[in-house]
């Protein structure tokens, strides 16, 4: 359990990002909710690093690199609104 769910939550992630990049839309995007998201993970991964658990560590910089790309897209996509 303790490497099974970190990476279900990792995968979960990526279909946006892939939806993101094919597409070259982020309409309907809260970024705000991803950089709450980004900053749960890297409380996890602090977390993980006090309890020394690698799996733990690894799973919230892979989400971590994940949320990241899709602030990237979002920078790189977004549309200008007057």
């Amino acid at each position: 359990m303790a490497v099974l769910a970190p990476m279900i939550n990792t995968v979960q992630s990526v279909p946006q990002l892939l939806h993101i990049w094919r597409e070259k839309t982020v309409d309907g995007l809260s970024i705000h909710s991803i950089y709450i998201m980004i900053l749960v993970e890297i409380l996890w991964f602090v977390h993980g690093y006090f309890i020394w658990d690698y799996s733990l560590m690894i799973s919230s910089s892979m989400l971590f690199l994940v949320n990241l790309g899709i602030i990237a897209s979002f920078i790189r996509n977004r549309t200008v609104k007057n």
